[in-house]
């Protein structure tokens, strides 16, 4: 398969018709292409873990903890996370090296998050969004799964 030109590509954003014949059957090949490579039970897996481990993570920790972590924090967070993932691997623990790349790409979610919640510029945040001490654990866990559900569009099962 060969990959549309940028050109050819402007031709069918721009609904110039009639498209040739065999431009559409190009573009109708690469869609299918690029829609496997996205659409396959191995990323909506991944993906599915990173989005749950993400929300457990803020859950534990809080969003406010993740905007005052500095960006060394997270390069430092995220080299360990990476370093238990190369260990297991290497021990040939499948399970643990899988858990490991889940929980690093999770915390990254989480570093993107914090990127686009500090106002402040330097990764400090308030703790206007931890729950307060008379916010039942149950309350908290839902206000920190659904924080993230909604964000990213996913169903946490309770709606």
């Amino acid at each position: 398969m060969s990959k549309l030109t940028d050109a050819e590509l402007q031709i069918l954003q721009d609904g110039f018709y009639p498209v040739p014949g065999d431009l559409m059957q190009r573009a109708a090949a690469e869609i299918a292409y690029l829609r496997g490579l996205i659409n396959n039970p191995h990323t909506e897996e991944f993906l599915s873990a990173v989005q749950y481990e993400a929300a457990h993570q803020r859950y534990r920790f809080g969003e406010a903890h993740d905007r005052q972590k500095s960006a060394e924090n997270w390069h430092w967070l995220l080299g360990k996370l990476a370093g238990k993932c190369l260990r297991a691997v290497i021990t040939g623990d499948k399970e643990k090296a899988l858990h490991h790349t889940v929980s690093s790409a999770a915390s990254l979610a989480n570093w993107f998050q914090a990127i686009k919640l500090d106002t402040s510029g330097c990764g400090e945040g308030l703790d206007l969004d931890l729950p307060s001490l008379d916010t039942s654990e149950a309350d908290a866990q839902h206000v920190a799964m659904g924080s993230i559900l909604l964000r990213t569009g996913g169903n946490d099962g309770h709606r």
